[in-house]
């Protein structure tokens, strides 16, 4: 991870309340369990290390961070924050990410290129052109359009 996407992320986590606790327990398998699943939920959350901790914030943030998909971002004062993509941004380019902007009512515009060497189904490709469609509607869209709904 680059050094300004550590920032950018920093910056989405300067209002977020930390969602986990480490406490007496450290880091136990149910706190792992919890992580995972915040995550995949949330992509972005702080963690904080109170003081019961067995652990230093230096141990916990080497602990999570060798969560196979998770980043430590930042360490700051006794609260960490952690990210991890959406298991599914590997599998349809941030399918995931997008999805949840867009119900959380931002206005989300993709651009996509490719080599041409990817394979990509008529139902994917009926999709993208019509997002684009409705962004566009132009004529070169609503051609696409008619060829993969025609075909």
């Amino acid at each position: 991870m680059t050094g300004k996407q550590k920032r950018y992320l920093r910056a989405l986590a300067h209002p977020l309340k930390p969602l986990v606790n480490l406490g007496k327990h450290g880091l136990s398998p149910e706190n792992k369990r919890e992580i995972e699943t915040l995550l995949l939920d949330h992509e972005l959350i702080k963690l904080k290390v109170l003081d019961s901790c067995p652990l230093s914030k230096k141990e916990c943030a080497n602990a999570v961070g060798r969560i196979k998909g998770l980043e430590v971002v930042q360490v700051i004062g006794k609260t960490l924050v952690l990210f991890s993509p959406h298991p599914d941004d590997d599998v349809i380019s941030m399918g995931g990410t997008l999805d949840r902007l867009i119900e959380q009512g931002h206005e989300v515009h993709v651009a996509y290129q490719t080599s041409g060497n990817i394979a990509v189904s008529d139902q994917e490709a009926l999709k993208f052109a019509e997002v684009s469609n409705s962004l566009t509607n132009n004529k070169i869209t609503s051609s696409i359009i008619g060829d993969l709904i025609n075909k």
